[in-house]
Parts: C-alpha cells; structure tokens; sequence
C-alpha cells in the first residue's frame, strides 16, 4: 500500500464518532471486562498478600525544668546552668543512628519484637523509614525561625501493639537523652564552678594579706600628722630663711660701707700726740732772758722733744673694728643661710618622700579594695545563685531534669495505614480498564482500515 492509498482510506474512514466509539467498546466487551476483571483479581491478591503496616505516635515537649525557670527570669543565673537545645537540635539528635540504634536496643531487652523484624530493623537506613518527627513552625521571618515545643515522634510497625511500643520506646529514649544530655553538662559545669570559687577564694586571701601588710606598714593618720608637721617646719625655716636673708643683705650692705670708711682711713691710721711740758720747764734762764719768739709769743718756738707720741687713729681703730664685727656677723649670717637653704631642701625632701609614700599607698589601699569589692561581689553571686540553683534541684525529682518531657503517651492504632486495599483495587481496575478501552477501539480501528482496505 502506497502512500496515496494510505491517505485514501484515511479520508474515507475519518474520526470516530460516539457512535462508533461505543460500537467499539461493545464488540471489544469481552476484552473490556475481562481485562478489568483480571487486573482487580491480582490487585486483591497482591493487596492481601502485603503486610500490614500501623502508626503510632508520641508527643514530647521542649519545656525547662522550675530552676531553668528560674535562670530564665533572673539573669543572675545565666550560665549558672547547661545550654538548652532548641526544637531544631533535638529533631536532629532524635534521627542520629546512635539514638535509633538505642530504641532498638531497648525494644530487644523488652523482647516483644520478632527477632527477624528487629534483625531486619538493625540498619538505621531501613528505620529511618520507619520512624518520623514532625514539627510546627510558628513564626518565620527573615532572620529566625520558632518552632513550637510540641515534637511528635511517629513509629511504623506490623501490628498496632508493636507500633505502639515503637513510638513509646522511641519518646523515652529522647527523655533519657535529654537527662544524660543535662547531667553531662551539669558535671562539667559543677567542675567549672568549684575551679572558679578555689580561685576566687585564693584571690581574696591574697587580697587580704597584702591588705593587712599594707596596714601594718602605714597607718594614714600618722601619715598625715607626719606631712603636716613637715609641712609646718618646712614654713618655719622658710621664714627664719626669709628674716636671715633680710639680715644678710643688711650686714652685707653694712659691711661694704665700713670697708670703704676703713680704705679711706688708712692714711690717718696714725695720729701725733703733743704732751704739754712740765711747768716748771716753763720758767728756765732762757726764758727769763727775755727770749721771745718770732710771732711775740713766749717760748712759741721752743721744741717739745721727748714730749710727742704717734699712736693710731681711734676712729680708724672703731672703724676697723666694726669691720671686723660686720664680716664676722656677715659669715654667721651666710652660714646660717647655707644652713638654712639645705634644711629647707632636706624638709622638703622628706615631705615629698612622705607624701610620695602616703600616695603609693593610698592607691594601693584603693586598688585592694576595688579588687575585694569585685571578688567579693563575685563571691557573693555565685554563692547565692549556686545555693539557688542547688535548693531548685533539690526539690525537683530525677523526672524533671532533662528538657524532654512525654506529654501523650503513644496508643494502639485502631487501623492500619498500609496496604489501602479498596485504594489498590480501585486503581487496578481503573487503569485495567482504560487500558483495555484504548486496546479494544483500536482494534475496532485497525479492523475498518483492513476492511477498506480490501474493498479498494
């Protein structure tokens, strides 16, 4: 057959109409039926024959124990106790294989399980499948997201008690996790708080010791009462300074003036004397001769040998001594001035090296105590919020430690969720029969083309 007879019979056989469609499907009844009727025989079968699979759930709730509570609300016990972990974290912990390989553990020791079924079950890749978690999401936003604390921890099993025991293992497990999880970070904190009260402790002693060596080596009455004596010498001599400085240049001044009076009466060191005669030698023969002298005036020029004496000028000598006296009292003077200035610089000194002393320790005294106030305040924190924490755990049982809790036990199923068996037959049969329609008018179809093809 050509292409052209092809295209001629198409066009003589055209679309089927309803019409035809359903003559089809009539003369392939047989096919129709039976096909349908076979596929929902062997989807029974097929139903019945695999195993039945039941779910069961368990709900665990993310909620700190009453002192975690407490660290909550004070912030003085932050970090008093281990980190919490979150909805997020426990969703991964829960689907470690360390934690399932533990429910099947536990499921052993109970010893209700097939053992095949737990052999079968050993790998955590076939009980991952077995075992889900499931989480709400509360808020989400750009930057976080809250989930709420509910967890529902569903486990699959062949029978609604053993399901039921699945999900129940698996929802104490977590909880014991939980606990061990606190216990282990409770045990390494307990070793972190007793290291850091022996530290604190030791601080303080040391802090006290150095505390009382300061005291023992200074007391800040006497220190001041020291200063101020200093301080009150120290203005005395600096008076006294003042008043010998005044004096100096006084005697100083003093002194040049009779060193020039005494210069200049140094060529009247010495005057001559003139004694008067005896008056008897007054009256000698020469005078009585009538000798008289050039100027008329009896015995004017007679000679008065053996009756001179040169002896030194008594203003010369008052002159020269008080000289002596000024530069005597002038050396004093600068004596007592050098004297003075050094007392004055040692004074000081020692003012200076008290006030230098009493300021060392006045800052050590200040540094001490800001380090007893940190230490002790720390002390006192930690002590208070530890003896908190020791009391709140007191009171709380063993039950209430970890973060976990079983708020709804898990229950035997009432159905099955696997095989759905009318789901299964239902499909089969619908897809049988589409099938078989599609089979049955298209050899209705090729039989018209083969009789058209025989009539041309």
């Amino acid at each position: 057959m050509d292409k052209d007879q092809k295209e001629s019979i198409e066009g003589k056989i055209g679309p089927l109409s309803i019409l035809e469609l359903l003559n089809a499907l009539w003369a392939g009844r047989k096919t129709v039926i039976g096909g349908t009727l076979a596929c929902a025989i062997v989807a029974v079968i097929i139903s019945l024959i695999l195993p039945e699979t039941y779910e069961s759930s368990a709900t665990i709730l993310l909620v700190p124990p009453p002192f975690r509570e407490a660290q909550v609300e004070d912030e003085g016990l932050i970090g008093l106790f281990p980190k919490m972990l979150n909805v997020r974290d426990y969703s991964i912990l829960l689907r470690s294989d360390g934690v399932l390989m533990s429910v099947i553990e536990k499921l052993k020791e109970q010893g209700t399980w097939p053992e095949e079924d737990l052999e079968d079950l050993a790998k955590p890749s076939k009980l991952r499948k077995k075992m889900y978690i499931r989480t709400t999401v509360n808020t989400k936003t750009a930057y976080a997201t809250e989930y709420s604390p509910a967890v529902v921890l569903t486990a699959r099993g062949p029978t609604p008690e053993l399901a039921r025991e699945m999900a129940e293992t698996w929802a104490e497990v977590a909880e014991e996790k939980a606990k061990e999880i606190y216990k282990t970070g409770k045990g390494a904190l307990g070793e972190f708080m007793d290291e850091q009260f022996k530290k604190i402790q030791s601080e303080l002693s040391r802090v006290f010791e150095l505390q009382r060596d300061v005291e023992r080596a200074w007391d800040a009455e006497t220190a001041k009462r020291r200063i101020l004596e200093k301080t009150i010498l120290l203005s005395t001599l600096e008076s006294n300074w003042a008043i010998t400085k005044v004096d100096l240049e006084g005697t100083r001044e003093e002194a040049e003036e009779l060193r020039a009076s005494v210069e200049g009466l140094q060529e009247q060191a010495t005057i001559v004397l003139k004694k008067s005669p005896p008056m008897e030698a007054l009256f000698t023969a020469e005078y009585l001769a009538g000798s008289s002298s050039s100027s008329g005036i009896p015995g004017e020029d007679k000679t008065f040998e053996g009756y001179e004496e040169e002896v030194l000028n008594p203003t010369y000598l008052y002159a020269e001594k008080a000289l002596v006296d000024a530069e005597t009292k002038l050396k004093g003077l600068e004596e007592r001035e050098r004297t003075l200035t050094e007392t004055i610089a040692t004074v000081e000194q020692e003012r200076e090296g008290l006030r230098e002393e009493n300021a060392k320790y006045n800052y050590e005294t200040k540094h001490l105590l800001r380090e007893e106030t940190a230490y002790a305040k720390s002390y006192d924190l930690l002590a208070a919020k530890v003896e908190q924490a020791k009391i709140a755990e007191a009171e709380s049982n063993d039950e209430n430690l970890g973060d976990l809790k079983i708020v709804a036990h898990a229950v035997v199923p009432d159905k099955k969720i696997a095989p759905r068996r009318s789901l299964i037959v239902a499909s089969a049969a619908l897809l049988a029969l589409i099938v078989s329609s599609f089979s049955a008018v298209l050899r209705y179809r090729l039989f018209r083309v083969a009789e058209s093809s025989i009539s041309e």
